[in-house]
């Protein structure tokens, strides 16, 4: 099983420093076109928030503390993704994703800003549970150890990735305009 486990994570590894690289270089073929400004920021966003997760991926609680994660390479990636957020919200707000997607997506497009704005609140929330050492409460200490229901305690790191996953499904449900 440890072999297969192995080979299963270096194939993982492979494909998603693949699929970086295919994002990366269509970014950088859009940057150039203003009709494609938001795009090129949820593609930025995306890269930063899948980032971002694996930041804080070997998480464990210690004694009702959070620990196992870089706090200091959290607290960039937060500020960046807030800046990033914020840019691709202002630019929603103004109108500037619905002439590229289709019809049926500016609904989907705002949603995904909307996860995204949700997404960084709970990052902030880890980032200061991290920073400032603050502990669980016994019952979330209980909800956390419930496996199932993880997701449900704010400023977790389970809670974090059920954004980022609703985030994702917003965004699948886009149909970019070519």
């Amino acid at each position: 099983f440890n072999a297969f486990h192995t080979a299963s994570q270096e194939l993982d590894d492979r494909v998603n420093t693949a699929n970086r690289g295919i994002t990366e270089r269509r970014i950088a073929r859009m940057a150039s076109d203003p009709r494609r400004a938001v795009q090129v920021l949820v593609e930025r966003h995306l890269l930063l928030a899948d980032d971002t997760l694996k930041t804080i991926h070997d998480w464990n609680v210690e004694r009702g503390h959070l620990t196992g994660i870089d706090v200091e390479a959290l607290t960039a990636q937060v500020t960046q993704l807030e800046t990033l957020t914020d840019q691709l919200t202002a630019a929603i707000g103004a109108g500037q994703g619905t002439a590229s997607v289709d019809a049926t997506s500016g609904h989907w497009l705002s949603s995904y800003a909307s996860n995204a704005s949700e997404l960084l609140t709970q990052a902030k929330g880890v980032m200061r549970r991290v920073r400032d050492n603050e502990s669980f409460s016994r019952g979330e200490m209980m909800t956390l150890g419930s496996g199932g229901g993880a997701w449900m305690v704010d400023a977790a790191p389970p809670r974090m990735v059920r954004e980022y996953n609703e985030m994702i499904d917003q965004y699948n449900r886009i149909r970019w305009v070519q």
